[in-house]
């Protein structure tokens, strides 16, 4: 392996474990600085984890966290790559030790305010960690299992793996007030990854067609580094065979990409869309790597 190889791979693994380590400390700040105080809940296994920690009184969240996930991650070593399941069992654990010895609290006494803080943080704990190249674990695992082995999808498995740790919390532990509360909190941390995912992975797919491809193509290359793709098109009206230029760029890009385009051919149709999520050289890279 070459140096270059070697240092990109030092980078990426340092990129990976920087983001796992700020999303486990912002998911334990919300778990001990907001949820656990207010006797709130969370989704997923460190739901879970806090509601038997509620019901027995018995270790802690964090170690009843690790307790539920260890076993899962085991038995998905097969199911998904061996370098997903590390960085998930690293993020796992700094989750747990954060939540067990962090000594933060925020002093939020309005119930509906410390909900809205505590998905905040939530979310963007777990938004950040799926940057990674792993995720939060538990739940997370647990449905790309589901999905790999039955079919099952991944959104329905949380919904209903939620709808049973609420409907349980509800006849043993909680109030309707606190469960309701919760469920406010599971909202905003929901919006919040998404939110968090998306920031991080705003890319746009942009066709260029025009008279001279070749030379919008060249200016494309020097002036934002981008790669570019030349589909065959041909015009309904006129019949005319043409080069559509294809290319992916940041949104930051994108008013230099107008600029280099109209400074070429004014006459240019240009079309910029939205991607959901863009995985190759320049830009995102798999799970399963």
């Amino acid at each position: 392996m070459d140096g270059s190889k070697v240092l990109h791979s030092a980078l990426n693994v340092g990129r990976n474990m920087l983001l796992i380590v700020i999303g486990a400390l912002l998911i334990a700040f919300s778990v001990k600085g907001v949820m656990v105080p207010h006797s709130f809940l969370t989704s997923g296994f460190f739901g879970t984890a806090i509601y038997i920690f509620y019901a027995t009184h018995t270790l802690s969240p964090a170690l009843w966290f690790l307790i539920l996930s260890i076993p899962v991650v085991i038995i998905a070593w097969r199911s998904v790559s061996p370098c997903f399941c590390v960085y998930t069992l690293i993020s796992m654990v700094l989750a747990s030790v954060f939540t067990e010895y962090i000594p933060w609290h925020l002093n939020i006494e309005n119930p509906l305010l410390a909900a809205v803080a505590g998905g905040v943080l939530n979310g963007a704990g777990t938004g950040i960690t799926l940057r990674s190249q792993g995720s939060d674990g538990g739940l997370s695992i647990l449905g790309v299992v589901l999905h790999r082995k039955f079919g099952m999808r991944i959104g329905h498995v949380s919904l209903a793996y939620n709808v049973v740790l609420f409907s349980l919390s509800l006849l043993t532990t909680l109030s309707v007030d606190q469960v309701l509360y919760s469920i406010i909190g599971i909202f905003v941390s929901a919006n919040t990854i998404d939110y968090i995912v998306s920031m991080f992975n705003q890319r746009k797919l942009a066709f260029v067609i025009s008279d001279v491809p070749e030379i919008i193509s060249q200016r494309i290359f020097t002036d934002l580094r981008r790669g570019v793709t030349f589909l065959s098109g041909r015009g309904a009206f006129t019949g005319i065979d043409k080069k559509v230029i294809l290319t992916v760029v940041h949104n930051y890009q994108i008013k230099k990409l107008e600029d280099v385009v109209a400074s070429v051919d004014p006459k240019a149709f240009l079309i910029i869309a939205d991607t959901f999520n863009v995985i190759g050289t320049g830009f995102s890279k798999p799970k399963d790597d």
